[in-house]
C-alpha cells in the first residue's frame, strides 16, 4: 500500500516573541501614533502583513529622496536589535533599502548608528523579515531611534509599492526566528500559503490536494487538509 507523504517547507519566519517591544504601535494599526513618516511614505490598509494596516512606500511616485519611517523609544545604552517585515513588490523599483539604529543623546545629537543594507531583496511578493543588531556603551545615550529607509527610481510599466508591517524594537542581540503562522490561519490576500508556508504531496495513486480549510480546524479557524 502506498503511502501519501506530505512535505511542507518553511519559507519565513517571524523574530522570536519573549523579548519586550519597546515600539509603541508597531503595526501601524493606530495612525499618527508612535512613528514618523518623510517623503513618499505613508499608512494604508492594503499594505498589512498583519491585521488591518501597514506602511507603503510610493514606488510609482519618484523616490531618490529621504523616504523613511522611524521611531524614538526612551533607552539607555546597550546592545538592541530592531526587525521589520517588508514586502517588495514585482514591478518594484528599489535601488537602497537598509534598516538602521541609531543611539542619540539627550539634547537629540546622534551618537553611534549601526546599519544592514538589503537591495537584493528580492521583487517576489513575499514577506521577509529584515533585522539588524548592534551596541553603543556611550553612557550619554537617552534614546533609540529604530529607522527603515528606501529609495527608488519607478521604470516600467505599472510601478508599485514596498510594504512594510509588524516591527519589533528590543534590548539584546538578535534572539532567532520562529514558525509563522504555526496554526495555518487564512495569511495575506487570502492565501495561507503566499506568504508563510509551501506545500507540496507526493506518493498520491489518484491525484490530490493541499489547501486550509476552515472545517479541518482543531484550534483556531482553519488547517491544512489533504
Amino acid at each position: 500500500m502506498k503511502r501519501s507523504c506530505l512535505i511542507i517547507v518553511l519559507l519565513l519566519a517571524v523574530a522570536t516573541s519573549g523579548w519586550a517591544n519597546l515600539l509603541t504601535n508597531p503595526g501601524f494599526e493606530s495612525l499618527g501614533t508612535g512613528w514618523s513618516f518623510s517623503n513618499e511614505v505613508s499608512v494604508q490598509n492594503w499594505a498589512w502583513h498583519t491585521g488591518t494596516n501597514g506602511v507603503s512606500f510610493h514606488g510609482w511616485n519618484v523616490g531618490t529622496g529621504d523616504n523613511r519611517v522611524f521611531q524614538d523609544v526612551v533607552a539607555t545604552n546597550g546592545t538592541y536589535t530592531f526587525t521589520i517585515w517588508v514586502r517588495r513588490e514585482a514591478n518594484n523599483g528599489m535601488t537602497n533599502l537598509a534598516v538602521q539604529i541609531d543611539w542619540l543623546n539627550a539634547g537629540g545629537a546622534i551618537l553611534q548608528t549601526v546599519s544592514n543594507t538589503y537591495n537584493s531583496l528580492p521583487n517576489n511578493r513575499l514577506w521577509h523579515q529584515l533585522a539588524v543588531s548592534g551596541t553603543c556603551p556611550d553612557v550619554n545615550a537617552a534614546k533609540v531611534r529604530a529607522t527603515l529607509f528606501c529609495q527608488w527610481a519607478p521604470g516600467g510599466v505599472d510601478p508599485r509599492a514596498l510594504m512594510v508591517d509588524d516591527a519589533n524594537l528590543y534590548a539584546g542581540a538578535y534572539a532567532g526566528s520562529s514558525i509563522l503562522n504555526g496554526s495555518f490561519e487564512i495569511g495575506a490576500y487570502n492565501n495561507w500559503d503566499i506568504s508563510y508556508w509551501i506545500g507540496t504531496l507526493a506518493g498520491m495513486t489518484n491525484g490530490g490536494s493541499l489547501a486550509s480549510d476552515s472545517w479541518a480546524a482543531r484550534s483556531g479557524t482553519n488547517a491544512i487538509a489533504i
